[in-house]
């Protein structure tokens, strides 16, 4: 996959805090090199550590994790990416940021995928899929029309990297529309 999750982190992912959107692209730009990747993950475990350190700042950490997640994978440490997009999954499941849970959920069954554990893979993705059909849901039953297409867009490129790791996902338009 031609670098799917940095697409996925800079494409999808909910991002409402300028800095760290910023942090996301010059991370991205940094890990196109083996130095970079590098200097890339020093910044965030550094970055990790301060935010952990001060509550107004404890939103950023799940961040972090995943970027350092995209790192990691970058460096070819599919354990330690995996460890890190679970500590992203276990801070945007504490904020209930489902979206974002979906996504860290999505990455980590693509690096799952990568490194051939394919049932922790089926595992991650059928999550992904179930947590971001209830966003869009929960889109639908409060208005916001304009997230839940994003929603529709995000489940129909998950199904089509499921499929692409030759996973089998049931019509999920059928569940959709039963609900």
């Amino acid at each position: 996959m031609n670098d799917e999750i940095a697409n996925i982190l800079k494409g999808y992912l909910s991002i409402k805090d300028k800095m760290l959107e910023e942090l996301l692209h010059e991370v991205v730009e940094m890990c196109k090199s083996v130095k970079g990747t590098e200097e890339a993950i020093v910044k965030l475990e550094s970055k990790i550590e301060n935010y952990s350190s001060g509550l107004e700042l404890l939103d950023k950490v799940p961040y972090c994790h995943l970027f350092l997640s995209y790192s990691q994978h970058k460096w070819n440490n599919s354990a330690h990416s995996i460890k890190c997009a679970s500590d992203a999954i276990e801070g945007f499941e504490q904020r209930y940021e489902i979206r974002n849970l979906a996504i860290a959920f999505w990455i980590r069954a693509l690096v799952y995928w990568e490194s051939a554990h394919m049932d922790e893979a089926r595992q991650d993705i059928n999550k992904a899929i179930e947590l971001i059909k209830q966003e869009t849901g929960d889109n639908k039953r409060t208005s916001h029309y304009e997230k839940c297409e994003d929603c529709e867009i995000i489940l129909e490129r998950i199904i089509s990297d499921a499929q692409q790791m030759g996973i089998n996902i049931p019509d999920i338009h059928k569940s959709q529309s039963t609900h």
